[in-house]
């Protein structure tokens, strides 16, 4: 397998595209790379050339049969004239609609609208990103499409940068898993900010509640010197007949003492 006809129909057989050979035998490239049919040698084999693409859809008034081709290449034009890096720009699809009730975006335009999908071509991963940022927007449509002398439009899909290969003048989807590194970028920005506002929440949570249980002591501690100043102020009950009771019971106590002490030194001096 891996032969192709000789071109013109005479002559010896080459290798087909996707393979190389030496005229005896043709051996396939390896997964995922690609040759041109002739290809003789290993080195033939290459990977097939990469680009980047953005899928985008707008909306603008008229209908189809006013949407003709002059008035297509114009629209195309102005999109190549917004986005100066794309390698080409082409319209996929166009569907004309009826403007429904509730449907703010038609009532802008005319009462019929065109539903317009593009896809624009770029060489790196870098120009289709900065051109689905800065050059694809609304504002810088309508500009260029006002050079054109076509109706403005209204952005219903916005940029999205995918990636894809070409092999053999058509366009196969990237591998699964492939992911825009502006996205990924945007993804951990936000998850740190989200954190970030978390760390700073909590953290005024916890100081409000430490100001809190502060204040609460500090009250307490208020509390209990006011309390230990009325008891130094005012002697308890118990206190107080021990201080009342000293010109009383002693007085009483101090007679009799007396008394006595005279009774006897009276008898010993009439002796």
């Amino acid at each position: 397998g891996g032969w192709a006809p000789p071109a013109g129909g005479g002559g010896a057989c080459v290798c087909a595209g996707g393979f190389y050979g030496d005229g005896l035998t043709c051996v396939a490239c390896p997964s995922g790379e690609t040759s041109s049919a002739g290809s003789v040698s290993a080195a033939a084999c290459q990977a097939p050339p990469s680009t980047y693409k953005i899928d985008m859809a707008v909306r603008m008034g008229g209908t189809k049969a006013s949407f003709n081709a002059t008035m297509q290449d114009r629209f195309v034009s102005a999109v190549t004239q917004a986005s100066p890096a794309a390698e080409s720009a082409s319209i996929t699809s166009i569907t004309e609609n009826a403007a429904r009730r509730g449907d703010a975006a038609s009532r802008r335009l005319l009462a019929t609208s065109l539903d317009i999908v593009l896809v624009i071509l770029y060489a790196d991963l870098a120009a289709a990103e900065q051109a689905a940022q800065q050059d694809l927007t609304e504002g810088r449509l309508n500009e260029a499409l006002s050079r054109e002398g076509v109706g403005e439009v209204l952005v219903i899909s916005p940029p999205t940068v995918n990636h894809v290969s070409v092999q053999g003048g058509q366009e196969t989807p990237a591998p699964e898993g492939f992911m825009s590194l502006n996205v990924w970028a945007i993804g951990v920005a936000t998850a740190l900010i989200v954190l970030l506002a978390f760390i700073a929440l909590y953290c005024c949570v916890v100081r409000r509640r430490a100001v809190s249980q502060r204040g609460a002591s500090e009250w307490d501690k208020r509390r209990e010197i006011e309390a230990m100043g009325q008891d130094m102020e005012s002697p308890s009950a118990s206190t107080r007949p021990m201080l009342s009771q000293t010109p009383t019971a002693d007085s009483t106590g101090g007679r009799s003492l007396l008394s006595s002490f005279m009774m006897r030194g009276g008898g010993a001096y009439g002796e």
